[in-house]
């Protein structure tokens, strides 16, 4: 709970499952962490929740809450659905949401919505609209843009630019730095695909063309098939989770990126830099662990990451982290670029980053955004696409500050599970569960090559020797229960639900 002014602010943050944390000014507003004298944060789980806000004298709630599978609602956050609050206890607080879902799974935020239904009915009052992210487009630009406008709202620019010379310092920015943990690699082990435990993976046991002229990059469809995980049993109807990994090609050309900073941070790289070459330099940085801190105002605290750590620098890229870009991720990265590199050199890379970071960063969200977004997704579809122009500018222009892995490692997501519909049918093979996959291989207008990370690293997958990290999610898609005396219209529209099956 903090105070500014007369106002008093309460944050009740819901945990999610994905454990997809962020330091406090990806969560809430900087300014208003700061200078409101650390709003208090908490779940509604308790029953006297509620009556603890009103008796605080507590004027805005902001509840963040996410929505799982079939309207699983996380741990933190259940008792607040089930519990009963008096009509008028939360009279004349005001109350912002941001709802977390994925229109892959029925009832789309439904968790949220029913949270923010049911304080309203407590008397509370909208301070601004309920916003729904979507985890399968672009949650965290619609989460940005929530906390823009609740941040306006609340304490628009004046009040905050008057506040911060009032206090005489306004808050610093986040910095980040790397913490190499001891290793005992020895010199020349090449780096290997991770395997996850074997306990939480199925046999892959089919992988087939399905096109008589595929197998080329121009087009593919597989059939890819697993044992059933044990413990578990599906229906056609449902998904299937996969958790893909990153290419070992891509990783490889991420971490070149920061061959500099691996040599200037470690000593005994450094004296051997003219004997190893750049890629058995990389290859023994890549497997050793680390840790990210994260220095706030002078404070220094462990980075919350989408993994734990310590962990080795492959595996965190292999198996972690997000290295697609994206209109939720572009605002980040052009950030950093920004923050790093100056745009005033004469080079057209830095010409056109530069358009982009103004359209983007500062445009309206009209067409010229719009155009400015597509344009750098298709220039840059992946974080390494964009950092290899960066490292080819700091050669040529040498410019006084670079981007750090450690920055770059506090911005990027979590590596997302992809759910495919199943095309098996679960009364002929019960014990198999397969899918049909299109390949995604692609060139933008821009001519650069778009792989698609799931679909690719299931096509490289050996039936009898490899194994995959899968699950079933149920869906609330069914058909109906007498298939036989039920009148049908079946639609092959290619949106891969198997209709038939």
């Amino acid at each position: 709970m903090g105070r500014l002014g007369k106002k008093t602010f309460a944050s009740h943050v819901f945990s999610s499952r994905t454990h997809q944390r962020r330091e406090r000014p990806k969560l809430l507003p900087g300014a208003l962490v700061e200078l409101c004298a650390k709003p208090i944060a908490t779940p509604l789980n308790n029953v006297a929740g509620p009556y603890i806000i009103k008796k605080q004298r507590i004027t805005h709630i902001l509840v963040l809450c996410s929505t799982f599978g079939k309207v699983e609602i996380p741990t933190f956050g259940a008792k607040l659905i089930k519990v009963d609050i008096s009509d008028g206890l939360l009279h004349g607080i005001k109350l912002a949401t941001l709802a977390l879902g994925s229109t892959m799974y029925p009832d789309f935020c439904e968790a949220g919505k029913k949270d923010n239904k049911k304080l309203l009915q407590a008397g509370a009052r909208k301070l601004a609209p309920i916003a729904l992210a979507d985890e399968a487009n672009d949650s965290p630009g619609t989460g940005a843009e929530w906390i823009n406008l609740v941040k306006n709202i609340i304490l628009p620019k004046s009040l905050e630019l008057a506040i911060e010379k009032r206090s005489g310092a306004a808050t610093e920015p986040l910095h980040y730095d790397v913490k190499w943990g001891p290793s005992d690699v020895p010199r020349g082990q090449r780096f290997k695909s991770y395997q996850w435990p074997e306990e939480q993976c199925s046999e892959c046991v089919m992988n087939e063309e399905l096109l008589a002229e595929g197998g080329t990059k121009n087009r593919s469809t597989r059939q890819i098939g697993f044992k059933v995980p044990p413990g578990s049993s599906y229906t056609t109807e449902d998904h299937l989770c996969v958790n893909p990994l990153n290419r070992l090609d891509v990783v490889r050309r991420f971490a070149l990126c920061f061959l500099d900073e691996f040599i200037e941070s470690n000593e005994m790289l450094a004296k051997r830099k003219d004997q190893l070459g750049a890629g058995e330099l990389v290859q023994w940085q890549l497997q050793q662990p680390f840790e990210l801190d994260c220095i706030d105002n002078g404070q220094v605290y462990p980075a919350q990451l989408p993994f734990s750590t310590p962990i080795t620098l492959d595996r965190a890229l292999q198996a972690n982290i997000g290295l697609s870009t994206s209109a939720g991720t572009a605002p980040d990265l052009l950030g950093v670029v920004k923050e790093y590199i100056a745009f005033d050199a004469d080079s057209p890379v830095l010409t056109e980053l530069k358009k982009s970071a103004t359209f983007i960063l500062e445009g309206d969200k009209g067409e010229v955004h719009q155009n400015a977004m597509d344009k750098f997704l298709s220039l840059y579809p992946t974080v390494v696409d964009l950092l290899e122009e960066i490292v080819l500018v700091k050669k040529r222009h040498k410019p006084e500050r670079t981007i750090s892995l450690a920055h770059v490692l506090s911005i990027l997501p979590r590596l997302q599970p992809r759910l495919y519909s199943i095309s098996s049918s679960s009364v002929v093979s019960p014990d198999v569960v397969e899918i049909s996959v299109d390949v995604v291989n692609i060139v933008s207008n821009n001519g650069v090559i778009i792989a698609g990370v799931c679909s690719n690293y299931l096509t490289g997958l050996i039936p009898g020797i490899d194994r995959a990290k899968i699950s079933i999610r149920g869906s609330s898609f069914r058909g109906p229960v007498d298939l036989i005396n039920t009148p049908m219209i079946m639609v092959g529209a290619g949106t891969g639900l198997s209709l038939s099956s």
